[in-house]
Protein backbone atom coordinates (compact mmCIF):
# COMPACT_ATOMS: atom_id res chain seq x y z
CA UNK A 1 0.00 0.00 0.00
CA UNK A 2 3.03 2.33 -0.23
CA UNK A 3 3.60 4.83 -2.58
CA UNK A 4 5.21 3.83 -6.08
CA UNK A 5 7.75 6.26 -7.98
CA UNK A 6 8.29 5.99 -11.06
CA UNK A 7 10.14 8.78 -13.97
CA UNK A 8 7.50 9.51 -16.59
CA UNK A 9 5.37 7.47 -14.72
CA UNK A 10 2.27 7.64 -17.44
CA UNK A 11 4.42 5.97 -20.20
CA UNK A 12 5.84 3.13 -17.70
CA UNK A 13 1.93 2.22 -16.35
CA UNK A 14 0.23 2.12 -19.69
CA UNK A 15 3.37 -0.63 -20.61
CA UNK A 16 2.82 -2.57 -17.62
CA UNK A 17 -1.05 -2.59 -18.52
CA UNK A 18 -0.22 -4.44 -21.72
CA UNK A 19 1.99 -6.47 -20.65
CA UNK A 20 0.46 -7.40 -16.91
CA UNK A 21 -2.45 -6.91 -14.90
CA UNK A 22 -2.30 -4.15 -12.76
CA UNK A 23 -5.10 -1.30 -12.39
CA UNK A 24 -3.37 1.83 -13.64
CA UNK A 25 -6.46 4.49 -13.25
CA UNK A 26 -6.73 3.09 -9.73
CA UNK A 27 -3.10 3.45 -8.60
CA UNK A 28 -3.13 6.59 -10.08
CA UNK A 29 -6.56 7.68 -8.57
CA UNK A 30 -5.46 6.72 -4.56
CA UNK A 31 -2.27 8.71 -5.05
CA UNK A 32 0.06 6.12 -4.74
CA UNK A 33 2.23 6.49 -7.99
CA UNK A 34 4.54 9.40 -7.96
CA UNK A 35 5.89 10.57 -10.53
CA UNK A 36 9.87 12.44 -10.02
CA UNK A 37 10.29 13.99 -12.91
CA UNK A 38 6.72 16.18 -12.94
CA UNK A 39 7.09 16.70 -9.56
CA UNK A 40 10.84 18.49 -10.12
CA UNK A 41 8.64 20.30 -12.87
CA UNK A 42 6.14 21.47 -10.56
CA UNK A 43 8.70 22.16 -8.14
CA UNK A 44 11.17 24.36 -10.61
CA UNK A 45 7.74 26.37 -11.85
CA UNK A 46 7.26 27.09 -8.35
CA UNK A 47 10.14 28.33 -7.16
CA UNK A 48 12.02 29.29 -10.77
CA UNK A 49 8.87 29.55 -13.03
CA UNK A 50 10.23 27.68 -15.84
CA UNK A 51 9.96 24.34 -17.33
CA UNK A 52 13.26 22.38 -17.32
CA UNK A 53 13.43 21.30 -20.86
CA UNK A 54 14.75 17.69 -21.67
CA UNK A 55 14.40 16.49 -17.74
CA UNK A 56 14.89 12.83 -17.35
CA UNK A 57 16.32 10.22 -14.66
CA UNK A 58 19.79 10.93 -15.35
CA UNK A 59 20.10 14.63 -15.38
CA UNK A 60 18.29 14.89 -12.26
CA UNK A 61 20.59 12.07 -10.33
CA UNK A 62 23.46 14.01 -11.37
CA UNK A 63 21.60 17.67 -10.39
CA UNK A 64 19.87 16.10 -6.97
CA UNK A 65 22.40 13.15 -6.13
CA UNK A 66 25.96 13.55 -7.88
CA UNK A 67 25.36 10.07 -9.41
CA UNK A 68 25.99 9.29 -12.88
CA UNK A 69 23.56 6.72 -14.68
CA UNK A 70 25.31 6.66 -17.82
CA UNK A 71 23.09 4.91 -21.02
CA UNK A 72 25.25 3.75 -23.33
CA UNK A 73 27.04 0.57 -21.00
CA UNK A 74 27.70 -2.11 -23.11
CA UNK A 75 28.17 -5.90 -21.79
CA UNK A 76 30.65 -8.53 -22.52
CA UNK A 77 29.46 -9.34 -26.29
CA UNK A 78 28.89 -5.45 -26.97
CA UNK A 79 25.15 -5.05 -27.00
CA UNK A 80 23.62 -2.22 -25.48
CA UNK A 81 22.33 -3.06 -21.37
CA UNK A 82 19.64 -0.71 -21.81
CA UNK A 83 18.30 -2.11 -24.67
CA UNK A 84 18.93 -6.12 -24.23
CA UNK A 85 17.32 -7.41 -21.06
CA UNK A 86 14.68 -9.75 -23.85
CA UNK A 87 17.43 -11.82 -24.27
CA UNK A 88 17.09 -13.24 -21.17
CA UNK A 89 13.44 -14.47 -22.11
CA UNK A 90 12.97 -17.46 -22.71
CA UNK A 91 11.08 -19.00 -25.70
CA UNK A 92 8.28 -19.87 -22.96
CA UNK A 93 8.22 -16.76 -21.93
CA UNK A 94 9.72 -17.41 -17.86
CA UNK A 95 12.84 -14.86 -17.75
CA UNK A 96 16.11 -16.65 -16.94
CA UNK A 97 17.27 -14.86 -14.00
CA UNK A 98 20.48 -16.76 -12.68
CA UNK A 99 21.77 -16.17 -16.73
CA UNK A 100 21.24 -12.50 -16.06
CA UNK A 101 25.01 -11.28 -15.84
CA UNK A 102 25.87 -8.34 -13.06
CA UNK A 103 26.31 -5.50 -15.23
CA UNK A 104 22.54 -5.94 -16.24
CA UNK A 105 21.28 -6.18 -12.59
CA UNK A 106 23.76 -3.52 -11.58
CA UNK A 107 21.87 -1.30 -14.16
CA UNK A 108 18.40 -2.27 -13.24
CA UNK A 109 19.12 -1.71 -9.01
CA UNK A 110 20.42 1.79 -9.55
CA UNK A 111 17.88 2.79 -11.93
CA UNK A 112 15.41 1.78 -9.04
CA UNK A 113 17.52 2.94 -6.33
CA UNK A 114 17.67 6.61 -7.46
CA UNK A 115 14.09 7.18 -8.35
CA UNK A 116 13.37 5.96 -5.01
CA UNK A 117 16.01 8.33 -2.95
CA UNK A 118 15.11 10.97 -5.92
CA UNK A 119 10.99 10.41 -5.10
CA UNK A 120 11.86 11.16 -1.17
CA UNK A 121 13.55 14.07 -1.55
CA UNK A 122 11.26 15.37 -4.11
CA UNK A 123 8.17 14.96 -2.07
CA UNK A 124 9.85 16.65 1.04
CA UNK A 125 10.87 19.83 -1.18
CA UNK A 126 7.30 19.93 -2.69
CA UNK A 127 5.29 19.88 0.61
CA UNK A 128 7.71 22.71 2.06
CA UNK A 129 6.75 24.66 -0.96
CA UNK A 130 3.14 24.04 -0.24
CA UNK A 131 3.56 24.81 3.54
CA UNK A 132 5.00 27.98 2.86
CA UNK A 133 2.69 29.54 0.32
CA UNK A 134 -0.37 28.12 2.17
CA UNK A 135 -1.37 25.53 -0.50
CA UNK A 136 -3.15 22.18 0.56
CA UNK A 137 0.36 19.92 0.68
CA UNK A 138 -1.67 16.70 0.24
CA UNK A 139 -1.90 17.78 -3.58
CA UNK A 140 1.76 18.13 -4.42
CA UNK A 141 1.55 21.50 -6.31
CA UNK A 142 -0.84 19.72 -8.74
CA UNK A 143 0.96 16.67 -9.19
CA UNK A 144 -2.06 13.94 -8.81
CA UNK A 145 -3.96 16.16 -11.64
CA UNK A 146 -1.04 16.21 -13.82
CA UNK A 147 -0.50 12.59 -13.43
CA UNK A 148 -4.35 11.92 -14.83
CA UNK A 149 -3.25 13.91 -17.53
CA UNK A 150 -0.23 12.20 -18.20
CA UNK A 151 -1.73 9.10 -18.05
CA UNK A 152 -5.13 10.08 -20.46
CA UNK A 153 -2.68 11.58 -23.00
CA UNK A 154 -0.93 8.74 -23.42
CA UNK A 155 -3.80 6.70 -24.25
CA UNK A 156 -5.31 9.34 -26.89
CA UNK A 157 -1.15 9.23 -28.38
CA UNK A 158 -1.34 4.95 -28.23
CA UNK A 159 -5.00 5.12 -29.75
CA UNK A 160 -4.55 7.53 -32.27
CA UNK A 161 -6.87 10.51 -33.52
CA UNK A 162 -8.93 10.20 -37.09
CA UNK A 163 -8.26 13.01 -39.71
CA UNK A 164 -11.55 14.15 -41.84
CA UNK A 165 -10.08 14.07 -45.27
CA UNK A 166 -12.69 15.82 -46.52
CA UNK A 167 -12.14 18.83 -45.04
CA UNK A 168 -7.95 18.38 -45.55
CA UNK A 169 -7.78 20.10 -48.41
CA UNK A 170 -10.01 23.39 -47.33
CA UNK A 171 -7.49 23.34 -44.54
CA UNK A 172 -4.26 23.44 -46.64
CA UNK A 173 -5.88 26.19 -48.50
CA UNK A 174 -6.46 28.43 -45.31
CA UNK A 175 -3.30 27.22 -43.93
CA UNK A 176 -1.45 28.47 -46.66
CA UNK A 177 -3.06 31.80 -46.81
CA UNK A 178 -2.13 31.94 -43.02
CA UNK A 179 1.96 31.05 -43.72
CA UNK A 180 1.90 34.14 -46.14
CA UNK A 181 0.11 36.19 -43.81
CA UNK A 182 2.74 35.54 -41.17
CA UNK A 183 5.69 35.48 -43.35
CA UNK A 184 4.77 39.13 -44.81
CA UNK A 185 4.22 40.26 -41.39
CA UNK A 186 8.00 38.78 -40.12
CA UNK A 187 9.70 40.02 -43.43
CA UNK A 188 8.60 43.93 -42.30
CA UNK A 189 9.84 42.46 -38.51
CA UNK A 190 13.26 41.59 -39.59
CA UNK A 191 13.15 38.03 -40.19
CA UNK A 192 12.56 35.59 -43.33
CA UNK A 193 13.19 31.89 -43.17
CA UNK A 194 15.88 30.23 -45.60
CA UNK A 195 19.99 31.43 -45.26
CA UNK A 196 21.36 33.96 -42.47
CA UNK A 197 17.77 33.68 -40.76
CA UNK A 198 18.97 32.17 -37.33
CA UNK A 199 21.76 35.35 -37.47
CA UNK A 200 18.78 37.26 -38.14
CA UNK A 201 16.00 35.28 -35.70
CA UNK A 202 18.97 36.18 -32.81
CA UNK A 203 19.09 39.80 -33.62
CA UNK A 204 15.57 40.41 -33.94
CA UNK A 205 15.20 38.74 -30.24
CA UNK A 206 17.77 40.76 -28.65
CA UNK A 207 16.26 44.01 -29.91
CA UNK A 208 13.10 42.58 -28.52
CA UNK A 209 15.10 42.11 -24.74
CA UNK A 210 16.01 45.91 -24.87
CA UNK A 211 13.35 47.10 -26.13
CA UNK A 212 10.77 45.41 -23.72
CA UNK A 213 13.72 45.07 -20.60
CA UNK A 214 13.22 41.12 -20.68
CA UNK A 215 15.83 38.50 -20.59
CA UNK A 216 14.40 35.60 -23.04
CA UNK A 217 15.59 32.12 -22.07
CA UNK A 218 19.50 31.04 -23.35
CA UNK A 219 20.70 27.71 -24.74
CA UNK A 220 23.11 25.92 -23.65
CA UNK A 221 25.43 27.68 -26.12
CA UNK A 222 24.23 31.14 -25.21
CA UNK A 223 21.68 31.51 -28.01
CA UNK A 224 18.63 32.75 -27.38
CA UNK A 225 16.05 30.06 -27.01
CA UNK A 226 13.49 29.99 -30.27
CA UNK A 227 11.73 27.10 -29.03
CA UNK A 228 7.95 27.30 -28.73
CA UNK A 229 7.38 26.53 -25.05
CA UNK A 230 10.33 29.12 -24.14
CA UNK A 231 8.66 31.83 -26.34
CA UNK A 232 4.83 31.24 -26.30
CA UNK A 233 4.79 32.96 -22.37
CA UNK A 234 5.63 36.45 -24.84
CA UNK A 235 2.65 36.28 -27.38
CA UNK A 236 2.06 39.65 -26.75
CA UNK A 237 5.17 40.61 -28.74
CA UNK A 238 3.64 40.55 -32.73
CA UNK A 239 7.20 39.16 -33.69
CA UNK A 240 6.67 36.31 -31.18
CA UNK A 241 2.93 35.53 -32.27
CA UNK A 242 3.74 36.18 -35.66
CA UNK A 243 7.02 33.45 -35.53
CA UNK A 244 4.93 31.12 -33.58
CA UNK A 245 2.03 31.29 -35.71
CA UNK A 246 3.98 30.70 -38.44
CA UNK A 247 5.81 27.92 -37.59
CA UNK A 248 2.87 26.01 -35.94
CA UNK A 249 1.27 26.37 -39.34
CA UNK A 250 4.52 25.17 -41.22
CA UNK A 251 4.59 22.07 -39.75
CA UNK A 252 0.77 21.50 -39.88
CA UNK A 253 0.89 21.89 -43.48
CA UNK A 254 3.76 19.39 -43.85
CA UNK A 255 1.99 16.91 -41.95
CA UNK A 256 -1.37 17.51 -44.41
CA UNK A 257 0.67 16.89 -47.05
CA UNK A 258 0.77 13.32 -46.20
CA UNK A 259 -1.76 10.66 -46.76
CA UNK A 260 -2.49 9.27 -43.29
CA UNK A 261 -5.78 9.15 -41.94
CA UNK A 262 -4.60 9.07 -38.08
CA UNK A 263 -2.00 10.65 -36.44
CA UNK A 264 -0.49 9.48 -32.94
CA UNK A 265 0.23 13.14 -31.21
CA UNK A 266 3.15 13.23 -28.41
CA UNK A 267 2.27 15.90 -25.03
CA UNK A 268 4.25 18.15 -23.28
CA UNK A 269 2.03 17.53 -20.10
CA UNK A 270 3.12 20.46 -18.16
CA UNK A 271 4.99 23.67 -19.48
CA UNK A 272 6.44 26.76 -18.01
CA UNK A 273 2.49 28.55 -18.13
CA UNK A 274 1.14 25.50 -16.57
CA UNK A 275 -0.87 24.28 -19.36
CA UNK A 276 -0.46 21.31 -21.26
CA UNK A 277 1.16 21.51 -24.79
Amino acid sequence: HGEIYMANAAFDLLVAEKVGTINAPALIETGRVIDILLLEQLRNIAEQGAFIPRLSLASLSAKLLKIELPKDIKDAVGDDVRLSFSKFIDGDGTIAYLKIPHIYLEYAAKDAIVTFLLGKLLLKRVKEIAIKNNVPEDTLLSHNIQLKAAYALGIVSNNGLLINTAAKDKTKLALEKDISKSLAELSVLGWRPGTGSDKSLQQVLKDIEAKKSIALPRTETGKISSASDFLEEHRDIPFVDSYLTYGTNTKLLQFLAGDREKIHPSFNTIVSTGRTS
